[in-house]
């Protein structure tokens, strides 16, 4: 009877885990709405020695409050700064030079994080009953039965834990994308009206 009696509470623990989406959504946790903000922002920087002094200005501000440099290319910085800092962040980089365009995106991840919790919680919960199921195991087919069933609940912990961590790391910090443009050198179309005057300068006026 004993020996009947581990299987059948594996059957019962792995239903338990099986049927876990089925579960009610819980009402919203008393910390409030969570938010991922990431803002967009365009400045103008005229001239190669103003952009460099930009670039310094940008890299010193991300460290002081508290932030990084997480990308830099030639006319593009990607940074990462604390979230309640943004509006700071925003005003400081208006004071290194004009900010053309901004945009702020803020995509609600409270449904999300509370899931990813809950989903944590009860792996917890049923690691913890498998690891005493483990200890009262008597047979080698009973103790392999929990360990198969003990290393599919781990795996699905890490993978709530490490999407979790992901989730509350982007609420806690915000993402700036800043592309810097030089308003004296000519777009796509610009290049093709200098083009036109530079011929048509060549059929009136010879050096």
């Amino acid at each position: 009877m004993k020996q009947r009696l581990l299987p059948l509470t594996l059957l019962v623990l792995a239903g338990c885990a099986g049927g876990r989406s089925m579960a009610p959504v819980a009402t919203p946790s008393p910390e409030g709405v969570l938010q991922a903000r990431t803002a967009f922002v365009t400045q103008e920087v005229d001239g190669a020695e103003q952009a460099t002094h930009h670039r310094e200005g940008v890299r010193a501000l991300s460290q002081e409050v508290g932030g990084m440099v997480l990308a830099e290319e030639e006319a593009t910085l990607h940074l990462r700064v604390p979230e309640p800092r943004l509006a700071e962040v925003m005003t400081r980089l208006e004071a290194l030079a004009p900010i053309t365009e901004s945009s702020i995106q803020a995509p609600e991840v409270t449904g999300v994080v509370r899931d990813l919790r809950i989903r944590a919680e009860s792996d917890r919960a049923l690691r913890a009953r498998l690891l005493a199921l483990l200890e009262k195991a008597q047979t080698v087919e009973e103790i392999l039965a929990v360990e198969r069933e003990l290393a599919r609940v781990n795996e699905s912990l890490a993978l709530a834990e490490a999407q979790l961590s992901d989730q509350e790391g982007k609420v806690a910090f915000a993402d700036v994308h800043l592309t810097v443009e030089d308003p004296a050198t000519p777009g796509p179309v610009g290049w093709v009206f200098y083009g036109l005057y530079r011929g048509v300068k060549w059929l009136f006026v010879w050096d």
